[in-house]
């Protein structure tokens, strides 16, 4: 009882509970885990040879029965999180530029019309009115989406099913599974026990609950790459069919992972058991729907950019660098460290030794998922920030199996049959260090600070005059899913600022702009040398989350000089779950 309160309060961060003039707190997992340690080595000696080796015996089948059922309440558990905490709002550029894609599928459209309000050349023009997740398309006059297809074709498809809550069910569904399935791989070499080790390691991972507490595509990614992985090492048609199908999907989410397509379907032909029309029909499975993949992408890319293998992202030439590598590999390394990850590093090295073995076909397929994220990564663009390895959550799952069976196999020969419990232990003393990395950036609480797109957003709908363009870069895409006008100032050359405005102001339009406060220095840079790039003018409107502000300042007349209104945030700041309730309320 003590060992499950202190691996509930490791995983849940504890609470505190008041039974009338009482209360009680737990808040630390260490102290009913060291009791319930001590508790046992009581037990165990005063117990006989032959009480200890059937305790130990019953213990552990216990655990066995047990551990399946933990692991689908922590995948469980962390869907519901993530379903609840999630921002569930059209706020940066990938949250807005998934959904705005979204919505274009169920209209039956690819591109929308560009406004005009310069004079510039397309695309510089273009540029000038792409919010965030778009850009000119190869069509004059046409914006396109600039993420890749998969994510939002399973938000349009959601959408119908679910209305348009349904957009925001993808995260949570992909966490839940990538946990229970981080469970089933390590299930085909090692005990239950050991498996929920493994999720216990992913479930907890900073990483994962940064990408759990938004809309992005990295998660749902990683989550098809495990069923690809766990379907095809299965017998049988059908499960090569829906390992075929996940990595079809996987490759929509994100086609940059062409690498490690290209590596799943081979090592999978190559190790698959049968004769060669077994292996040439399994080929097909897996590879009819990646090629189907692949082609759809390249159409689509070929009608908004002009060419099947162009994009939004912009020339692939500058996109991927071989010379990053090196740089990419010290941040992971550091990032590792940074987040209580070590174990991913050890999985990838027990992975590797694991992949030399005759055994277990899985080790194989989860090397071939590390070099492809790695080969499609490494030369990808330098990030300082530690929630960038959401990028390489593919080979989680395959890093957290290898280090805990590996891990599980050497301890046997000095603990015997209590080694899957020295595994899971250490696992649960990853947890506290791994949340509190999560809670320093302020992970749990990020719904509360993407409370300001919608707000807004909303606020400049209501108030701005008809035909206003909101100048914006954090918010363009926030703006644009709420059907404004926007532009975008950080393509504004810096001497032309007070020339733009006053051209639109001749023509009777007005230009606001909205900014977060961290954006006003940017922006005053860039425009030092403009009469409005100060803006040193008390602005129309202020959105508060605790020491941050957005800020909707009218540039048209820069004079204003009484306090700005109050931007109303939510119910009271609740959790977004409270919000929707408290909206439909109204």
């Amino acid at each position: 009882m003590l060992g499950a309160w202190a691996a509930v309060v490791a995983l849940t961060g504890g609470g505190t509970v008041m039974l009338g003039p009482v209360r009680l707190s737990s808040r630390a997992s260490s102290r009913p885990a060291i009791a319930a340690l001590a508790l046992l080595a009581a037990v165990m000696l005063t117990a006989s040879p032959e009480q200890r080796r059937r305790g130990l015996v019953q213990a552990r089948e216990l655990a066995d029965r047990v551990a399946p059922w933990l692991a689908a309440v922590l995948a469980l558990a962390l869907g519901a999180t993530s379903a609840m905490l999630n921002e569930h709002v059209a706020g940066g550029a990938d949250s807005s530029g998934y959904l705005s894609q979204s919505r274009l599928w169920n209209a039956g459209v690819v591109s929308v019309a560009a406004p005009v309000y310069s004079d510039d050349a397309w695309p510089q023009r273009g540029w000038l009115v792409s919010p965030l997740g778009f850009a000119p398309s190869a069509v004059p006059d046409r914006l396109g989406p600039s993420y890749a297809p998969g994510l939002p074709w399973l938000m349009a498809l959601s959408a119908i099913v679910a209305g348009e809550p349904g957009r925001f069910i993808w995260t949570p569904i992909a966490v839940a599974l990538l946990v229970w399935l981080t469970f089933v791989l390590t299930r085909r070499a090692a005990p239950p026990t050991v498996a929920l080790a493994a999720a216990v390691l992913v479930a907890s991972s900073p990483p994962l609950l940064f990408a759990a507490m938004q809309t992005m595509s990295d998660l749902t990614c990683a989550a098809l790459w495990a069923l690809a992985v766990v379907a095809v090492t299965r017998p049988g048609p059908g499960a090569t069919a829906v390992a075929g199908l996940a990595a079809g999907l996987a490759l929509a989410v994100r086609p940059n992972l062409v690498p490690l397509a290209a590596l799943f379907g081979l090592v999978a032909v190559a190790t698959a058991q049968g004769s060669w029309r077994a292996r040439v029909a399994r080929a097909a499975l897996l590879g009819a729907p990646m090629a189907a993949a692949a082609l759809a992408i390249a159409f689509i890319n070929a009608q908004l950019w002009g060419g099947p293998f162009a994009s939004g992202y912009g020339a692939n030439e500058d996109l991927f660098i071989v010379g990053r590598a090196p740089g990419n590999l010290a941040r992971i390394f550091r990032w590792s460290q940074e987040t209580a990850g070590q174990w991913l590093l050890l999985g990838v090295a027990a992975l590797l030794g694991l992949a030399m073995t005759p055994r277990h076909r899985e080790w194989r397929l989860g090397l071939a998922v590390v070099v492809g994220v790695l080969v499609s990564y490494l030369p990808y663009a330098l990030f300082e920030e530690w929630w960038y390895l959401r990028f390489y959550l593919p080979v989680w799952p395959m890093a957290a199996a290898a280090v805990t069976t590996v891990a599980w196999l050497a301890l046997q020969r000095v603990f015997g049959a209590v080694a899957p419990f020295v595994v899971l232990a250490s696992a649960m003393a990853v947890v506290s260090p791994s949340l509190a990395a999560a809670a320093r950036v302020g992970t749990f609480d990020l719904w509360r600070g993407a409370q300001r797109y919608e707000a807004v957003a909303t606020h400049v709908a209501a108030t701005a005059p008809r035909g206003t363009l909101v100048l914006a870069v954090q918010h363009s895409g926030a703006l644009r899913y709420a059907h404004l006008v926007i532009g975008r100032w950080d393509y504004i050359a810096p001497a032309a600022l007070d020339r733009t405005v006053d051209t639109l102001a001749g023509a009777g339009r007005q230009v606001w702009l909205v900014a977060d406060d961290l954006e006003e220095p940017s922006f005053r840079a860039r425009f030092a040398q403009a009469r409005r790039g100060a803006l040193d003018w008390a602005p129309l409107a202020e959105a508060r989350v605790g020491t941050a502000r957005t800020r909707v300042y009218d540039l048209t007349t820069p004079t204003r000089a009484v306090a700005p209104a109050l931007i109303r945030m939510g119910a009271a700041m609740g959790p977004p779950w409270a919000r929707r309730s408290a909206g439909a309320a109204k």
